[in-house]
């Protein structure tokens, strides 16, 4: 039996070590809470901190693994260092550095050629300032590495607002450089893919929902991408190149395009890594028949599998979010754990927790995944449950 370390078993790692399991791997998970959720599910558990990477080489190398999956941004130089000394399948340190740092990420991008939003990088508010003159308003803010999970992320609508933004987003700066980037107006997209050997595969993609907020958090993410064909060709060559230019090879991918409203498709950034929460455990394999974290597997072992979609069918990840103020109760959970399509379901928000607020995607107040034989049956399952949901709420001042 082949042995998988897998570099994080928090909550959402559950669902993918039953993917893996699934597909007859020996699964050694790895993370710093010893009490993680995702360690008594994997065959092995081990806490150790998957940022520090002689730690998970050390662990890698007495288990003799086949391969070695990032889950998260705070995998990922972990699992470059330790495939590069163990001769493993995988994204090497150089690959790797452009994945987690969106300035080299965006300056591969720009040595292409290919279409994203106008930029620029720095590292103090002076620089913030000289950034607004060149990039201008409406503007988005964000740190150049900051782990994922939309942490740091604030649109910038005058100058006014800038020093707040500038301090929003730099506790989240690792290190140490933030980027403003042009807004583009139009329909934000996830794309979930594989690349085997070099070539990448296109699984599922998505459309967003995002509530006039200034953090930018989505509220929905709803599958297929509701695009005309025209468009969406142009989405997959961009988001191919951009693949091909980053240099990855043996790798999960998620990427993010925004769609302008003339139509032309626009990088924001890839992750060397699958979807968050569910996307990567459930949602591809519901979309398309195909078990992401096993194909992935396989791929990291040096295998060629086929990657090819049984199906396209429709899917909804839904994020509740309630009226903002301190959460009472909820009322009708277990009648809408019941209607029909449901994928999973959870409530992350306690009475007594603030809600309503969204400065990252950490925030949300719950969630429901829910399947369909296209789009919009899974979107009206979603709308069915939230429906449903009863958020009592204290209104906040």
């Amino acid at each position: 039996m082949k042995k998988v370390l897998i570099l994080g078993a928090g909550l959402y790692h559950a669902r993918i070590v039953h993917c893996l399991k699934r597909d007859n791997w020996h699964v050694i998970a790895i993370d710093r809470d010893k009490d993680a959720p995702a360690g008594p599910l994997a065959d092995e558990f081990y806490p150790v901190d998957i940022s520090d990477r002689k730690g998970v080489l050390s662990i890698a190398a007495k288990r003799a693994v086949d391969c070695v999956m990032p889950l998260n941004e705070f995998g990922m130089r972990s699992h470059a260092y330790v495939i590069d000394k163990l001769g493993l399948p995988g994204n090497g340190p150089e690959c790797v550095e452009a994945i987690v740092d969106k300035e080299r990420m965006r300056n591969v991008w720009r040595a292409a050629g290919l279409s994203q939003p106008r930029f620029s990088v720095f590292t103090n508010f002076d620089g913030a300032m000289e950034a607004s003159r060149e990039i201008g308003f409406p503007a988005i803010i964000k740190p150049a590495d900051s782990g994922g999970s939309g942490r740091g992320i604030m649109i910038v609508t005058a100058l006014e607002e800038l020093k707040s933004a500038y301090e929003f987003a730099r506790p989240f700066a690792r290190n140490g450089k933030i980027i403003l980037e042009e807004f583009i107006e139009g329909t934000e997209l996830t794309i979930e893919g594989l690349v085997c050997q070099g070539k990448h595969e296109i699984l599922a993609t998505s459309d967003k929902f995002k509530p006039p907020l200034k953090t930018r958090v989505a509220t929905s993410l709803n599958y297929q991408a509701y695009l005309d064909e025209q468009t969406m060709a142009k989405v997959r060559r961009l988001v191919h190149r951009a693949v091909y230019a980053l240099g990855l090879t043996h790798s999960a991918t998620h990427t993010e395009v925004i769609v302008s409203d003339e139509g032309e498709p626009y990088l924001v950034e890839i992750g060397g890594r699958g979807g968050g929460g569910h996307i990567f455990s459930t949602i591809v394999e519901a979309t398309t028949g195909l078990n992401m974290p096993a194909l992935l597997a396989r791929i990291l072992s040096g295998e060629q599998p086929a990657m090819t979609p049984f199906f396209l069918k429709g899917a909804c990840y839904r994020f509740f979010n309630p009226p903002r103020g301190r959460l009472v109760e909820i009322r009708n959970i277990n009648k809408a754990k019941q209607l029909p399509g449901i994928l999973d379901f959870g409530i992350v928000k306690r009475p007594g927790d603030m809600v309503g607020h969204l400065p990252n995607s950490l925030s949300r107040a719950g969630y429901v995944v829910t399947s369909g034989r296209d789009r919009a049956e899974a979107w009206n399952r979603a709308n069915e449950v939230e429906a449903t949901l009863e958020f009592v709420v204290c209104r906040a001042p």
